[in-house]
């Protein structure tokens, strides 16, 4: 499977030694820098060229009369037919720039806009070219810098702290990439668009941990955008419910409403009579019986790849070879929409497929 966007993320020299081994865990210790959308991959340098001509020949942006090339590395690239490396990054950088229209730049300071940052990913199995689409941690693509700032603010003094949480800077981009994919995004309010858009937005998080996407999509969808919203969160770890619920209540300044449904604990935020979150401990992968029948919009999901996968291993029922990450998402498939979006966050350990 190829991705749709990719997070540029590095540790920092003052962490790299004390991670260790856990170093390899999705950005724990690391500053997010840049995202980007990709627009063609390949699993080797000839077919990563060959989609690169074909996608920018056939979706080429007429705006664009400049563009920068940059090269980043995920994970040193390993050619699937020949052991040895056939070719430097250099050698990369200067093919792709023969193929990509109109003109490179070097000076970006000279021109006012119209320039595309193009960006080469290497990873171990294939080669991305993505488009650059938010540099600044500070203020991700979509989102005020006003209201980023609030709520790292507030949400640095949470009360539940949890050591699986997802970087917030990441939280932030992943809403805005589901923002864009949904509609959130768009000019005016879906109250302003045409009908399809006047509906509400129902998003899921299946493994919501401390909460931090459902509090950035309160966040920004409801203060930016003017969305109806109706989030609902879902964590196996009762710990977890009752501390995404304490920190909704704590950054929204909202009291929860809670409920009892087949002897487990229910928690509802309800921060505008059109945006509520609700949050529930139950089993993430059998979602209907626990959510019932109607459908969401969208989903995120930060899964437990690196960190906690390992404690569900060998604890499945008789001869069901399915991951738990796997239970996970065809349990979210299933309450999602036709068509809805769903974000993964995704991680590798070395020797297993991703």
């Amino acid at each position: 499977p190829t991705a749709s966007h990719l997070l540029g993320y590095n540790i920092t020299s003052s962490n790299a030694e004390k991670c260790g081994k856990m170093k390899n865990l999705p950005f724990r210790s690391h500053r997010f820098q840049y995202s980007a959308e990709v627009i063609a991959s390949g699993q080797t340098p000839e077919e990563f060229i060959h989609n690169v001509v074909l996608e920018t020949e056939n979706k080429q942006d007429q705006t664009c009369k400049f563009w920068t090339l940059d090269l980043d590395i995920f994970e040193p690239y390993q050619d699937p037919v020949h052991r040895n490396r056939t070719f430097t990054s250099s050698m990369l950088m200067c093919a792709l720039s023969r193929a990509l229209p109109p003109e490179p730049i070097l000076c970006v300071q000279e021109k006012n806009g119209d320039i595309v940052p193009y960006v080469i990913i290497e990873t171990s199995s294939r080669i991305y070219l993505g488009r650059k689409i938010s540099t600044n941690t500070l203020t991700p693509l979509g989102v005020k810098q006003t209201t980023a700032k609030e709520f790292r603010s507030s949400w640095s003094r949470r009360p539940f702290q949890y050591s699986g949480a997802i970087n917030l800077d990441i939280a932030f981009v992943v809403i805005d990439i589901l923002g864009d994919l949904v509609g959130v995004n768009s000019p005016g309010s879906r109250r302003e668009g045409c009908e399809a858009m006047n509906r509400k937005v129902r998003m899921i998080d299946p493994t919501c941990g401390s909460g931090s996407f459902l509090g950035v999509a309160l966040k920004v969808w409801g203060k930016e955008h003017d969305v109806d919203l109706d989030l609902v969160g879902v964590d196996s770890n009762p710990k977890c419910a009752l501390g995404t619920a304490r920190n909704l209540k704590r950054i929204f300044l909202r009291d929860n409403i809670p409920q009892v449904k087949d002897g487990k604990e229910i928690w509802e935020l309800i921060l505008t009579p059109s945006a509520k979150a609700t949050i529930f401990t139950g089993d993430s992968t059998s979602l209907i019986p626990l959510l019932g029948e109607e459908k969401f919009d969208c989903g995120v999901a930060n899964l437990p790849w690196n960190r906690n996968t390992f404690e569900f291993r060998g604890q499945d029922n008789d001869h069901d070879e399915r991951s738990t990450n796997n239970k996970i998402l065809e349990a979210v498939t299933s309450i999602l929409k036709p068509g809805a979006s769903l974000v993964v966050i995704s991680g590798e350990r070395k020797g297993e497929d991703s």
